[in-house]
């Protein structure tokens, strides 16, 4: 106890607000710290092989180190390091600054993507990383502090200005929901905190810089309120299918449920008025030519971040437009997969071509086989072979006639 104490003391010097900050802004302060972990951590966790969601991931990790880093950050400002920083302190302003830019720079192509403006948000995002080296070169050739972090948070004001032109334009030209203008008052009032921090650095004012960054946090809070109350809407995930070791069974069902259940409850409702179903339709074209449906951990939402759509969205658009439900569209064409694999890959067992076109038991494999072609999976592979290899005698015959004649 006496160890853990002092060691505790300290982390809630350097991670949490002083003394003077209220117990609410502090519990505040720490429920976004704990928001940003577990989501970016339950991302990361539950989507591995969904490169959007990793995506996603990142940022969330991202915006956590940049919450413990801030305060760390405010001390090194209002203190000499900032004229006169050792290595140590350049080393530290490297990091912090990117990371900062990082998740903001990260989020603007997440929206980008759902206003139509790129296509692929997790290569642009990873191309970003290029922020880390050019910002510790920046950070160590500085004769100070002082142009690095004032030039890092002009630049994160850029991109949230141009994050707001892009929702503005998507609600009212390309006719997105208009739940994405709150992303506008996300945005001013981050806007605003690095305008003041850039202010409170000229004049080391503690006061205004922890005024700036309780800001930042209520404005996050405000984000996983969102999340919350509207699913899809921001780049988390939705809470369906987080990821718990189920039976494939109990697993399958629950999806058939939901999307019955959500088509039940909306179907007084269009949640697509005024989307661009041409652009949701190529979405799932790439997505059916990409063949992400073969990865065994696909799940609604991640399909539903794909599609750029909330996950209520995706499954009225696959009701209602599709005539089917998630779980039957992506068996379907895993199902098309495996056929196409016995021909290819006749010298596998079916059990191997059923886990490597998705399946995940020879359970969910028999009954999809069932389900759209009538035979279990030994009669299927036998039929196909036998077809096969009809068709290739024929050809043969008729291409030995020709010979002849």
């Amino acid at each position: 106890m006496q160890v853990i104490l002092p060691l505790w003391n300290t982390f809630e010097r350097i991670i949490f607000l002083d003394a003077n900050v209220s117990p609410f802004s502090a519990s505040m302060q720490a429920a976004a710290l704990i928001l940003t972990l577990f989501s970016g951590i339950s991302d990361l966790y539950r989507h591995r092989k969904v490169h959007m969601n990793l995506t996603r991931a990142a940022t969330s990790l991202s915006v956590f180190a940049t919450l413990v880093c801030y305060n760390v950050a405010t001390y090194f400002i209002i203190s000499p390091a900032l004229y006169e920083p050792s290595l140590g302190h350049r080393i530290f302003f490297g990091i912090y600054l990117s990371i900062s830019l990082y998740n903001i720079v990260s989020s603007l192509f997440y929206f980008m993507h759902i206003a139509e403006a790129i296509e692929k948000p997790e290569k642009y995002s990873s191309l970003l990383l290029i922020v880390f080296p050019v910002l510790f070169a920046v950070t160590y050739f500085s004769k100070n502090l002082v142009f690095p972090v004032c030039l890092t948070n002009v630049l994160i004001i850029v991109a949230l200005v141009f994050m707001s032109y892009l929702v503005i334009r998507a609600v009212y030209l390309q006719k997105v929901s208009k739940i994405n203008l709150n992303y506008v008052l996300f945005c001013s009032v981050l806007i605003a905190a690095y305008g003041s921090r850039i202010y409170g650095i000229q004049v080391l004012s503690t006061d205004i810089l922890v005024t700036a960054y309780m800001a930042c946090v209520y404005a996050l809070i405000y984000l996983f309120f969102l999340q919350f109350y509207f699913p899809g809407f921001s780049w988390k995930s939705s809470s369906f299918h987080n990821g718990e070791t189920k039976s494939d069974s109990i697993l399958l069902t629950e999806e058939c449920d939901e999307d019955n259940l959500e088509a039940k409850s909306f179907q007084k409702r269009n949640l697509l008025e005024g989307a661009n179903l041409h652009v949701i339709e190529n979405r799932v074209e790439r997505f059916l030519q990409e063949k992400v449906y073969l990865d065994e951990e696909i799940r609604l939402p991640d399909f539903a971040a794909y599609l750029g759509l909330t996950v209520h969205q995706t499954s009225y658009f696959m009701n209602h437009y599709k005539k089917s439900n998630f779980p039957e569209f992506i068996n379907y064409h895993r199902f098309e997969e495996v056929k196409n694999m016995i021909l290819k890959e006749s010298n596998l067992n079916l059990l191997e071509i059923a886990l490597a076109c998705g399946f995940n038991s020879p359970s969910s494999f028999h009954r999809a086989s069932v389900k759209f072609s009538g035979m279990v999976p030994s009669e299927l592979k036998k039929g196909i072979l036998e077809k096969t290899l009809e068709i290739s005698y024929k050809l043969n015959e008729k291409t030995g006639l020709e010979s002849a004649i």
